[in-house]
């Protein structure tokens, strides 16, 4: 009798934890010592400390790869980067075949939603599979922008609790802030608050949202309800090592993360001493749920030491990587090991690195000089031939020109062609190092408007390695920006001389051309492109946009359309199409694919100034008015605006306000950007006011 009231409660508690609720909150770019529980020196994380304190956190957590994409992917998945096949945030898209936490438990009768910071998570990547909800409603990416589109903590954590306010059923939330990205911009006061350390500034000003969440969990007895996971995809160099931000080196700056797990109910085991890892969240989700896990996943249940079992998990070597630098540069490739059991890491480069990290955590003593480290490599050998699956290994194969299909295929197109077998001294990152920074220097100054002293260091950049694509296209942007259109042009041609095939290059010089109504050299230029990715909805639009400014609305409509199903929440496409049937007078569906865009993004400048001459072509001056004023408040350098203004004061006989936005156009420096035939035709209008000007 007593055997069998043990196992009705057994069961009863199996059936009970079937309907927890899960929550995962990723906070990008977040080092483990900016959160309290780690080290309080920096920062105040009481809101974050306070989950920590209720459930467990492990002290030593360890990204797989120090880049937003396919760190997530790793986080979703259980599966580490070789067997995933996501390397980089551009070039790759989930493979349907590789299953996720959203995935699986939508098949167990989870509802499903994700809240999203910013473009590198967008669905076009792939990750939005099993989620009811995809919210990445961010704004629009541009690709001439320094920085990633983003949106703060507040209004996703405000989306997220609308959301949750609907529920009453079980589900599961996976929130992504990304606040602590560069740039470091967080409001006031932590602004102030931090201001020798804006970075901690982030961390703080995202702990204080997220108080928002937890109140609202707990005032309804949800907290105790829901599984509650907290980690980073990656951390910040923030100069340490020499590394100023992440996606470079895989020290533990960038690759110790927080985790932070609160199981239902109360669980107090606090820190954890155990090494783990990103892909060791999906199996504990799992067999916290009592959902079976997945054969394929690679990480290992923590639960054990969560409920405070004595037991250790069995000793492993926990793979990570940096590949940016070899995928974009056709540097040398970095990869390694943590051994869980000895704390010794590896980091396989042609100048190699072993750390103890029982003794030296912040890796200062490089020990691999005074060992064999012919042992350490063969065992990392032995541990990617261990871990890479079969999984995605037609990726590379595919060639298909199927949109829906490839929506489903992630796959490598190489940037970069690999002629090297064997690298050497001279491509070790950290030989390499100093160009890196040279090249960030130059970023920096871009970004805080030095265009000419950015363009001087960008310049040195490129003379020494010639493969620094990132840097090409910079150069390109500076001149464009400065109204040097030839010298942007012959920026690209050079650059594709030294990167022949180089997507990106290709990308954005097709992109240029489009843009300055070169149309048949953009069409060109993109179908380069197409053959190297025919998923990349920008490439589309941009195919679209040169097609149309050919006068071939049927393939622009066409491409307009394949950038939508790869993409159907891309504003800057219902832009393009919605003055494009503008420009053909087609007021009706300019004006819903306008509609749209400004639904999208209420700030699309260029969406705004079609609209604007919508509304003037249907004699609503006044609407026009508005909205090209709107423009200036938003961008006080578009030039159309301006342009669009002294025009239509001009036709309306108003001269003196004419001559008040023309002067305005001076006083932003609008005229330097301009490229000649701007210039011509601001000139012309400048003519008709000079009638003024002289008659008064």
């Amino acid at each position: 009798m007593i055997i069998l009231l043990g196992f009705i409660f057994v069961s009863s508690c199996k059936k009970t934890a079937e309907n927890y609720n899960v929550l995962i909150i990723t906070i990008d770019t977040l080092r483990a010592d900016r959160v309290g529980l780690y080290d309080k020196e920096y920062v105040r994380t009481p809101n974050i400390d306070q989950v920590g304190k209720d459930g467990s956190f492990f002290k030593f957590a360890f990204a797989n790869v120090p880049v937003t994409l396919p760190s997530h992917t790793g986080i979703m998945s259980g599966l580490y980067p070789p067997t995933h096949n996501v390397r980089d945030n551009s070039g790759y898209m989930v493979n349907d075949k590789v299953l996720t936490i959203a995935k699986y438990l939508k098949k167990h009768n989870y509802e499903t939603a994700a809240f999203i910071g910013a473009f590198p998570l967008d669905s076009r990547f792939g990750l939005n599979k099993g989620f009811d909800l995809y919210d990445d409603n961010y704004g629009s990416k541009n690709s001439n922008e320094l920085f990633f589109v983003e949106r703060k903590a507040s209004e996703v954590i405000g989306l997220s609790l609308k959301w949750l306010k609907k529920r009453d059923k079980k589900w599961f939330a996976w929130i992504h802030l990304f606040d602590p990205h560069q740039p470091y911009t967080p409001p006031e006061p932590y602004k102030t608050e931090y201001k020798k350390d804006l970075y901690s500034g982030e961390a703080a000003f995202v702990d204080s949202q997220l108080k928002r969440l937890f109140d609202y969990l707990r005032e309804n007895k949800l907290y105790e309800k829901t599984m509650i996971i907290i980690t980073a995809d990656h951390g910040e160099g923030l100069g340490e090592h020499g590394e100023k931000t992440h996606a470079y080196f895989a020290y533990n700056t960038t690759i110790h993360i927080p985790l932070i797990i609160k199981l239902p109910g109360k669980n107090k085991h606090n820190a954890i001493g155990e090494f783990v890892s990103h892909i060791d969240i999906f199996p504990t989700v799992c067999d916290e749920l009592n959902i079976k896990i997945p054969k394929q996943v690679e990480g290992v249940s923590l639960l054990p030491l969560l409920k405070g079992e004595k037991k250790q998990l069995k000793s492993r070597e926990i793979y990570f990587e940096s590949l940016p630098p070899y995928l974009n540069r056709g540097w040398a490739p970095l990869t390694g090991y943590i051994d869980t059991k000895t704390k010794i890491k590896y980091i396989d480069q042609p100048i190699p690195e072993l750390y103890d990290l029982k003794s030296d955590f912040n890796e200062n003593k490089n020990l691999a000089k005074t060992v064999n480290i012919t042992k350490y490599k063969n065992r990392l050998l032995l541990l990617v031939r261990k871990i890479k699956k079969d999984l995605v290994s037609e990726n590379k194969k595919i060639k298909s020109s199927d949109m829906r299909k490839l929506q489903s295929l992630g796959y490598l197109s190489s940037t970069v062609k690999y002629k090297k077998s064997k690298f050497t001294k001279a491509d070790d990152l950290k030989t390499l190092l100093p160009l890196q920074n040279e090249m960030l220097d130059g970023l920096g100054l871009y970004a805080r408007g030095e265009l000419e002293k950015s363009l001087a260091i960008l310049s040195a950049v490129v003379k020494k390695r010639k493969d620094f694509v990132l840097v090409w296209n910079k150069i390109a942007n500076i001149f464009r920006e400065t109204g040097r259109i030839n010298y942007a042009m012959a920026t690209y041609e050079k650059a594709l001389q030294y990167n022949k095939n180089n997507y990106n290059l290709l990308l954005n010089y097709g992109a240029f051309l489009a843009k300055y109504g070169l149309s048949d050299k953009a069409i060109e230029v993109l179908q380069k492109a197409l053959k190297i990715i025919d998923y990349d909805p920008e490439l589309w639009d941009n195919l679209g946009l040169a097609y149309w400014k050919n006068s071939d609305i049927e393939k622009a409509i066409d491409c307009f359309n394949k950038a939508l199903e790869l993409d159907n929440n891309n504003a800057i496409v219902y832009s393009n199409l919605g003055s494009m049937y503008l420009s053909f007078l087609l007021y009706d569906k300019a004006e819903k694919n306008l509609k749209k865009a400004l639904e999208l993004d209420s700030n699309l400048v260029d969406a705004i100034n079609s609209y604007a001459a919508l509304k003037k072509k249907k004699g609503d001056i006044k609407g026009a008015i508005l909205n090209w004023e709107k423009i200036l408040k938003i961008n006080p350098k578009f030039f159309m605006a301006y342009y669009n203004l002294v025009s239509v004061y001009l036709d309306n006989g108003d001269y003196k306000k004419a001559l008040e936005i023309y002067k305005k156009a001076k006083q932003e420096g609008v005229f330097n950007l301009l490229d000649p035939s701007q210039k011509r035709d601001f000139n012309k209008l400048y003519n008709d006011l000079e009638v003024y000007l002289n008659e008064n």
